[in-house]
C-alpha cells in the first residue's frame, strides 16, 4: 500500500468508530451537534495545525534533538525529564505454563 492508500484507510477506520460512538452518544440521550462533529481528521482541524506548526517554524521554536520535550499545559513551560512523575501502576497478571 502506499502512503496515501494507508491513510485512506486509517480515516475509514476513525470514521466508523465516530459513527459509533455517535450512535451511542444519541442512544443515551447526549446532546450535541451530531452532524457536525468535530474531528481531528477534518481538513479544517489540520490546515489549522500546521499552520500553528509553520508559525512556531517561523520563530525558531522548531529544531530536531535526539529527545522529545516535555511540556506542561497548565505552567506552559517545558519540563525537565527529573520533574516528570509517573504513578506506580500494578496490574494483575496470570503466568500458565503450557505444554
Amino acid at each position: 500500500m502506499t502512503a496515501v492508500e494507508i491513510r485512506a484507510e486509517c480515516r475509514k477506520y476513525a470514521a466508523k468508530y465516530v459513527d459509533l460512538q455517535r450512535r451511542d452518544f444519541v442512544r443515551l440521550g447526549v446532546f450535541g451537534r451530531w452532524q457536525d462533529p468535530y474531528l481531528t481528521m477534518s481538513p479544517q482541524y489540520e490546515s489549522i495545525i500546521a499552520g500553528a506548526f509553520v508559525e512556531f517554524l517561523d520563530r525558531g521554536y522548531v529544531y530536531k534533538g535526539l529527545k522529545s520535550v516535555n511540556w506542561c499545559i497548565h505552567h506552559r513551560t517545558a519540563l525537565a525529564e527529573a520533574e516528570i512523575e509517573y504513578e506506580n501502576h500494578n496490574s494483575v497478571s496470570i503466568w500458565v505454563r503450557l505444554p
